[in-house]
């Protein structure tokens, strides 16, 4: 099941939040969440989570040079 293909926004931000409890760096659950905050309307926190997801990816790439 799809909870973003269905329209499931609050379940994907749910697991994303828990998911990123566990791994605070997981951009899969960065980008999930802001695809869902975009996807329902809510910019202002889709954009956070867009901003949040490249500066953490920026940091990898960072610390792996």
């Amino acid at each position: 099941m799809n909870h973003l293909e269905d329209g499931n926004y609050q379940a994907v931000a749910n697991i994303c939040y828990a998911g990123l409890k566990v791994s605070p760096k997981d951009s899969e659950f960065m980008l999930l969440l802001a695809q869902a905050y975009r996807d329902s309307d809510n910019l202002e926190q889709a954009l956070k989570w867009y901003k949040k997801l490249i500066n953490t990816e920026e940091e990898i790439i960072i610390s792996k040079n």
